[in-house]
């Protein structure tokens, strides 16, 4: 399969591109990324995007063929307009433009999107801290799964993923401990959930940590 994969550069996007890498149903991946990357592979592309509010038709025709893509671009700041344009009218154009790529009978585009488990759907909620900055994050997560909701974009699903306190390689007495929080979620846990998505889509629409937490562990188990 041809996956896209955005913000590859960042914590966890590292960790999902090498797990994509190395994935033997992932044949060809499309990397969206302001700046060239230190990872090299046949079946990597790396296609130079400034402006990730705008997906003009000399872009889309390359992406032609691909059946998901993981989004994980987002910026931790509390200024209300970098997250507005990151999270919102970023995460929003990539849905839009990724829901027309053409796709096989009876077979559908998975759209995986990296929230975060601190970010407020409920737009009416009370919010006692950072509140519209976190509702502006909620607020992307229900366009998108309205997206797959509509009709005529029944060849569009979108998955949005929650994790926690996302925790970096390694073990030792200290971070055995820590991984025993439940607000905690390991860094390979995280990303081969974001690659199981994007290969085999589910029945469930909203990743709570918990969720991830269980899953990516039968996953490496497995693997």
């Amino acid at each position: 399969m041809k996956l896209i994969m955005t913000g590859v550069s960042g914590f966890i996007g590292h960790e999902a591109l090498t797990q994509a890498i190395s994935h033997p149903e992932i044949t060809s991946i499309i990397a969206l990324s302001r700046n060239a990357l230190p990872i090299t592979s046949p079946k990597l592309k790396t296609i130079i995007h400034s402006d990730f509010s705008s997906y003009p038709p000399s872009l889309v025709s390359q992406l032609e063929g691909a059946s998901a893509c993981i989004w994980m671009i987002g910026v931790k700041t509390l200024d209300l307009d970098v997250t507005r344009r990151t999270r919102l009218e970023y995460g929003t154009a990539a849905a839009q433009a990724f829901s027309s790529i053409p796709q096989p009978a009876g077979q559908t585009f998975k759209f995986v999107f990296v929230s975060g488990l601190v970010m407020v759907p409920d737009q009416n909620a009370n919010t006692w801290f950072f509140g519209e900055a976190r509702k502006l994050g909620g607020r992307v997560e229900n366009v998108v799964i309205a997206m797959a909701q509509e009709k005529e974009k029944a060849h569009f699903d979108s998955f949005v993923v929650r994790p926690a306190m996302v925790l970096a390689k390694g073990r030792g007495a200290l971070m055995n401990l820590i991984r025993m929080l439940p607000y905690t979620v390991g860094l390979e846990e995280a990303a081969a959930v974001l690659v199981d998505l994007a290969i085999h889509g589910s029945e469930k629409t909203i990743w709570e940590n918990g969720d991830v937490r269980s899953r990516g562990g039968e996953l490496l188990k497995d693997s």
